[in-house]
């Protein structure tokens, strides 16, 4: 839901126009089935028994889950087969052998918690933003796209990271200071100072930009929120659900902002 709603976030204007539906269904299964896949990994190495839920949930129907990634990955071979002269297909191919040197360095336990959130934060942004998109969503002169897309992903990958190592310790407090909690706080702070320069930008050049800012930062700020708010959001693992699924806000964000813009 996250990917789908960022996916049509920027692919604005007309997110359902020409091959941008192929784009997304190919974009949508092929994140599943990589999460899925890192997921079964984690749960392999240590038989199910790690206590975080989402590691022992994938290795327990792994039997189940390996069919319907074998099917979704015939659907994304056909997707990508009925494209294969678009720019969106070129481009994904350069990301098959950097994903190959992830699962690599992954298995051999040679990715280092941080490397690997840059490393996917870098990722996701240039798909979601660079693959298909051929313009810029603020201003023609500056763009920040690609900036905030990885900073929120590394944002989102800093609250989970924090949560989740007190979860492994079963010490969770709400005050604690650590280095995940210590660099989200980083990260919000240069997040916030980026946005708010592309709002000043897009409001003296390109006024109807500013929805895309106004979304992007309260995306943020929910993120930070969760951080602020610990207890609150670690019973029955609940900061997961809603660090996960907070960019399902993205697209809907938009069109609200939008909406209100038309009116004034």
């Amino acid at each position: 839901m996250g990917c789908l709603s960022t996916a049509l976030f920027f692919l604005e204007p007309n997110p359902f126009k020409g091959t941008k539906i192929d784009f997304i269904l190919i974009l949508v299964c092929a994140v599943w089935i990589i999460y899925t896949a890192d997921h079964i990994m984690d749960g392999y190495k240590t038989k199910g028994q790690s206590g975080i839920f989402r590691y022992d949930y994938h290795y327990k129907y792994r039997w189940a889950l390996f069919p319907i990634c074998i099917v979704i990955s015939i659907t994304i071979g056909w997707l990508v087969y009925k494209n294969q002269s678009a720019l969106f297909i070129t481009n994904g191919l350069w990301l098959i052998p950097l994903l190959v040197v992830y699962y690599i360095l992954k298995i051999n336990g040679k990715l280092k918690p941080l490397a690997k959130m840059l490393i996917i934060s870098i990722i996701v942004s240039a798909v979601m933003v660079s693959f298909y998109h051929s313009s810029n969503i603020f201003i023609d002169f500056f763009s920040f796209e690609n900036l905030i897309m990885a900073l929120l992903v590394f944002l989102n990958q800093l609250v989970l990271e924090h949560f989740e190592y007190h979860e492994e310790h079963k010490e969770l407090q709400p005050d604690s200071s650590d280095l995940y909690m210590s660099l989200a706080k980083r990260v919000f702070i240069w997040l916030t100072i980026v946005l708010s320069i592309a709002l000043i930008l897009s409001m003296l050049l390109l006024p109807n930009a500013w929805p895309f800012v106004a979304s992007l930062f309260l995306i943020a700020l929910f993120l930070r929120i969760i951080l602020r708010y610990p207890n609150r959001f670690s019973q029955n693992r609940r900061y997961r659900f809603w660090a996960d699924f907070i960019f399902a806000l993205m697209w809907p964000l938009l069109k609200l902002f939008q909406s209100i813009y038309s009116v004034f």
